[in-house]
């Protein structure tokens, strides 16, 4: 199945640094799907994914005029670089290990051959 938003070339990120507000709107949409997946990756917890996308993207347009991009590679290296130390502070879940309680009276046969 094709991708139904469109591809974002340095002509559209140059747009959004200069203010044009539909090229910011494009960048924006399409910069959002791409930081949610890829936080939820590392998180795997949906609402901590909503909370560091958001802040994510605040620190987006909050430096977008600022920053030096050659090329297109470079503004997604730079999001996505972003996005990591945005995840840093939190434990990743994938390294996380859960325990289920074992109820009273319960007997394992893991491993037993009948």
């Amino acid at each position: 199945m094709a991708n139904s938003i469109p591809q974002i070339n340095i002509h559209v990120i140059r747009q959004a640094q200069q203010g044009n507000q539909k090229s910011v709107s494009q960048l924006t949409v399409h910069a959002r799907d791409k930081v949610l997946l890829y936080i939820y990756r590392l998180t795997l917890n949906h609402d901590l994914t909503e909370d560091l996308t958001q802040e994510t993207m605040l620190q987006l347009l909050g430096a977008l005029k600022r920053l030096d991009l050659p090329n297109r590679q470079s503004f997604w290296a730079w999001l996505y670089r972003t996005a990591l130390s945005n995840t840093a502070p939190f434990p990743c879940s994938k390294t996380q290990t859960f325990q289920l309680p074992i109820q009273p009276g319960y007997r394992s046969t893991a491993g037993i051959h009948r």
